[in-house]
């Protein structure tokens, strides 16, 4: 089976071939217009997304402190504890004489 056309239908597709392939200079322009603005857009959407990543590196080293804080904290809670036990201790002997 051969594919055939009628001659109408097979110039409008050589019509519409010779549209898509032949480029207007007007659309060169503006695709380089459109380039450039997509350009500015993606430079602009990058410097919002470092000063995001700055943000976020800073409250993690903010993060890190608090939490080295809290460790500190928590070793010297740790050592008041034992001075209190030993102290308890040093009570409980005191009463046994």
């Amino acid at each position: 089976m051969r594919w055939t056309a009628s001659p109408p239908v097979a110039l409008l597709l050589v019509a519409l071939l010779a549209q898509i392939l032949a480029p207007s200079p007007a659309v060169g322009r503006d695709a380089a217009a459109e380039l450039r603005k997509e350009k500015a857009r993606l430079l602009e959407m990058k410097a919002h997304e470092e000063k995001a990543a700055a943000e976020l590196t800073e409250a993690l080293r903010k993060e890190k402190l608090t939490k080295g804080r809290v460790e500190e904290l928590k070793g010297r809670l740790a050592a008041q504890k034992r001075t209190i036990s030993r102290i308890d201790r040093k009570i409980a002997s005191l009463s046994e004489r």
